[in-house]
C-alpha cells in the first residue's frame, strides 16, 4: 500500500487539513484503499516542546478564523484527533511525505531534513503537487482572519489540483520503497 505523511509544526492545522482533504480526494477517486494519508507534527520531537492543546479546535483564535471554511470544504476535525509528532516509524513507512514550508524541511537540527536526511529523496513541499513552489506559511505569527483564509484556500487549491500529481508520483515508485 502507498502511504503519504504530511508534516507541519505542531500537527495542528496545516497537516491535519491536507490529510483530511487528500483522503476526500482519493475517495472521490477510489483510491482511498491503496493510499493511506496522515499526518504528524515537528513539535514533540528531537527536543522539540510539545503543542499546548491536542488540535485546532482548542486554539480559539485560529478555531474562530479556520471553522468556516473548513466546514464549507466539508472538513470535521474527528472527536479525539490529537496532534502526533513525526518520527521514525512513521517517515520510514511514508511513500512521500508533504511539508508547508521550508522551516518544516529544513529548521536546524528539528526540521525533516535534519532528523531524517536517509529519506530526504522523498520529502517536498506541498505546493510542488501543483508544480509550484510556495510556503503555506504557519498563522502562529499572524493569526489574523485573512492569513487563516489564504492558508486555507491554499491547502485546499494544493488537495484538489494536486492530487493527480500525487497518485502519479504514489505509483511511480518502486515498490519496495513502501
Amino acid at each position: 500500500m502507498k502511504s503519504v505523511l504530511t508534516v507541519c509544526w505542531g500537527n495542528i492545522l496545516r497537516s491535519v487539513f491536507l490529510e483530511l482533504r487528500l483522503k476526500q480526494e482519493l475517495r472521490k477517486r477510489n483510491l482511498e484503499h491503496d493510499i493511506t494519508v496522515f499526518s504528524r507534527g515537528i513539535m514533540g520531537s528531537a527536543g522539540v516542546e510539545k503543542p499546548r492543546h491536542p488540535n485546532v479546535t482548542h486554539y480559539p483564535t485560529a478555531w474562530k478564523h479556520s471553522a468556516p471554511l473548513l466546514t464549507a470544504f466539508g472538513i470535521v476535525i474527528p472527536k479525539g484527533k490529537e496532534w502526533v509528532a513525526v518520527d521514525k516509524p512513521s517517515v520510514e513507512s511514508a511513500s512521500i511525505i508533504l511539508a508547508p514550508d521550508y522551516r518544516v524541511l529544513r529548521s536546524e537540527g528539528v526540521g525533516l531534513l535534519h532528523q531524517f536526511p536517509e529519506q530526504a529523496w522523498k520529502m517536498m513541499l506541498f505546493s510542488s503537487l501543483v508544480g509550484e513552489t510556495f510556503e503555506v506559511a504557519d498563522c502562529k505569527e499572524d493569526d489574523t482572519k485573512e492569513n487563516f483564509e489564504r492558508l486555507i484556500y491554499a491547502v485546499e487549491d494544493i488537495a484538489v489540483r494536486g492530487t493527480n500529481r500525487l497518485v502519479e508520483l504514489l505509483y511511480s515508485l518502486p515498490e519496495t520503497s513502501t
